[in-house]
């Protein structure tokens, strides 16, 4: 992803066109409201998760485990944080996998059979729209969170063709003009809605 791009814009921005397979922790949330992404959880016993980290990392059993607890809770922390979610709930899923007997390869077939007979995940001319309008929105929001005159601002944004309309609060007027002008100056947007950007006293 491109530096100094926040994720969710950055992501929005690779996965628009269709045809991509993310493989990390949140992406789905990063992209919630999109429509057409099968959103996958592989799972396994902590035994073969240890077996698998002791021979790719060369670790001892305890710094493996060691490993494995400290990247959970870090996952548990920060998708709670930032989404107010647990990544671990099972509905944040269309499937989960768990490696306990499933082979990788077998599991991968799984996922190209759902992708193909489902309808429900065929990238359609409708949902490359929807991700297009999802890219400009997050890259508008990224790019007002970019900017230092408006880097205080939490705003909420949601884009329809080059139609953007952006929800929060200032606490200057100047602010209104700033994050409109941030707002224009991404590519494909024409117009501006800034009736739900409300005047906030400053604390």
């Amino acid at each position: 992803m491109p530096a100094g791009v926040p994720a969710p814009a950055a992501l929005a921005e690779e996965v628009k066109s269709g045809h991509v397979v993310y493989h990390g922790n949140a992406g789905h949330l990063m992209l919630k409201g999109a429509h057409a992404v099968l959103r996958v959880r592989v799972v396994a016993p902590i035994e073969k998760r240890l077996a698998m980290l002791e021979e790719r990392l060369n670790l001892s059993g305890n710094e493996a485990l060691e490993y494995i607890q400290r990247a959970d809770e870090e996952r548990r922390k920060w998708t709670r944080y930032l989404y107010g979610v647990n990544w671990e709930d099972p509905v944040l899923y269309d499937v989960v996998f768990n490696l306990e007997n499933i082979e990788i390869d077998q599991a991968c077939r799984s996922i190209n059979t759902l992708i193909r007979t489902c309808k429900c995940f065929q990238f359609t001319p409708e949902c490359q729209t929807e991700l297009q309008d999802l890219a400009t929105a997050s890259r508008v929001r990224a790019n007002v969170a970019l900017n230092p005159p408006t880097s205080h601002l939490e705003i909420e944004v949601e884009a329809m063709g080059g139609h953007v309309a952006i929800r929060g609060k200032v606490t200057e007027a100047d602010e209104r003009k700033e994050v409109e002008r941030v707002a224009l100056a991404v590519p494909g947007v024409t117009t501006v809605n800034l009736s739900e950007l409300i005047p906030s006293t400053r604390v």
